[in-house]
């Protein structure tokens, strides 16, 4: 928790360079397409390509950072390599120097701009949210009030890209006060009640950002009701 900690406060140096204090703001989603309409999915991806090489430099980092993650743990974990990934090109907009420089290193980038487009493109090409499943990639940023006495203010630049590449809300909280409880509802309503953490923030904290993940879909072929039945999972061990 120190080392997210420390992190986020040497990304949130960057994003402070700025004019603009924030209220909340929340962009609109891309338009749903329905299920039955494939034409204009197919259109949407036209408008939206996807490089073979962002997919696999995706994939990449996926093995590279689960390895990290997992190498030393036995516990049972959930790890959502593009949330993290999301999170990290989110942070490399508003980031310079060498924080910047880090960032692009560890997502195989070249350029911050280049990545939120890309990143915006993923976003409208999956974003799905009609009668038979869901798909929605969520984004938010908190931005502290105020620290050491001075106000917290961030870039108009990286606001606009927030908003237009990551559809992110954007936030000033009271770390202090009930920051916590207001990104745990957030989180709430982005998976439409999956999750439910409870979230401790302190007064040191300048900066957090959070990405979730919301998918459902019915299956083409779906389980025998008489086969199928609520059971533990366990790691290979059993345990």
């Amino acid at each position: 928790m120190k080392r997210t900690r420390l992190l986020m406060f040497l990304l949130a140096v960057s994003l402070m360079c700025g004019f603009v204090p924030v209220a909340a703001v929340t962009p609109p989603r891309p338009d749903s397409i329905p299920f039955s309409h494939s034409e204009s999915r197919l259109i949407l991806w036209e408008e939206n390509p996807v490089d073979p090489a962002v997919t696999g430099r995706i994939n990449d980092f996926a093995y590279k950072t689960a390895v990290r993650i997992f190498q030393d743990s036995t516990d049972n974990i959930n790890y959502s390599p593009l949330s993290l990934y999301f999170a990290l090109s989110l942070s490399a907009a508003g980031a310079g120097g060498d924080t910047l420089t880090a960032l692009l290193t560890c997502l195989g980038a070249d350029d911050a701009e280049q990545l939120s487009r890309e990143n915006g493109r993923i976003f409208r090409r999956t974003y799905t949210d009609n009668e038979i499943g869901k798909l929605t990639i969520a984004n938010s940023l908190w931005a502290a009030e105020s620290f050491r006495g001075q106000p917290v203010t961030l870039q108009p630049d990286f606001l606009e890209t927030a908003g237009a590449e990551y559809y992110a809300h954007v936030e000033q909280v009271d770390f202090d006060g009930d920051a916590g409880e207001k990104i745990a509802a957030w989180i709430r309503e982005a998976t439409g009640g999956l999750l439910e953490p409870s979230i401790e923030t302190s007064s040191d904290q300048v900066l957090s950002l959070i990405n979730t993940i919301h998918f459902y879909d019915e299956w083409t072929d779906r389980f025998s009701e008489k086969r199928t039945k609520p059971d533990i999972f366990t790691r290979l061990d059993g345990s």
